[in-house]
């Protein structure tokens, strides 16, 4: 699911950029590293690394083979990478890339986090209390990042985007294209959605809602 989301957030940054060559950040919980008894470790693991999403001249990626052939290679991508998974973001900038240091091109402009949980879990505090998280716990994003993260809830996918308010009312406010596609990626259905600032709204709702 995660290799789906990050394509279909990749699909909206080319569409709204123009842009063929696409790189975002994705947190990762970096417990992949060749370490012993790593699955025991506690502590702040979490990372943010680099997603490169490389898209073919037009005409657009809405055939069924290169939905296909992007979604294998961010799916390999991501499995090549998550022996680098502790490398810091401004190691990799500095390191990696041609960036100019004295600009905003190394700020991360958007980062996606998919939890294969429910985010959102339940408690019973006895004597017939009962305590919900309303939405994922996320530290404060960067002013000028848009931070996607989705989670499943029972029967549907929810997607919620966090955004500094100051950077979203001086500019135009985001038309999110969520993309979804039958297990064989040969339906792709675009839904345009204007961003509503202060909602979460989950996938099925906004296909309700548009009729699809």
């Amino acid at each position: 699911m995660a290799t789906l989301i990050k394509t279909a957030w990749a699909t909206v940054l080319h569409q709204e950029t123009h842009s063929r060559d696409i790189v975002f950040a994705q947190i990762v919980n970096a417990r992949d590293i060749d370490l012993p008894d790593l699955d025991s470790l506690i502590g702040p693991c979490l990372n943010i690394i680099p997603v490169r999403v490389s898209f073919p001249p037009a005409p657009a990626p809405d055939i069924p083979e290169t939905t296909s052939a992007i979604l294998t290679a961010v799916q390999t991508q991501h499995a090549q990478f998550l022996e680098c998974s502790t490398c810091q973001w401004q190691e990799i900038v500095t390191q990696c890339t041609d960036w100019s240091k004295n600009s905003n091109s190394s700020t991360v402009s958007s980062i996606v986090l998919h939890e294969n949980f429910d985010a959102k879990p339940e408690v019973d505090l006895g004597g017939g209390r009962r305590w919900k998280m309303r939405s994922p716990i996320l530290s404060n994003p960067p002013d000028q990042t848009i931070f996607l993260t989705t989670w499943p809830e029972r029967d549907v996918l929810c997607v919620m985007f966090s955004v500094s308010s100051r950077w979203l009312f001086a500019n135009v406010q985001p038309k999110i294209v969520i993309h979804t596609a039958s297990p064989k990626f040969d339906a792709p259905n675009p839904i345009l959605y204007k961003l509503n600032v202060e909602g979460t709204r989950t996938l099925l709702q906004i296909a309700q809602e548009s009729g699809t």
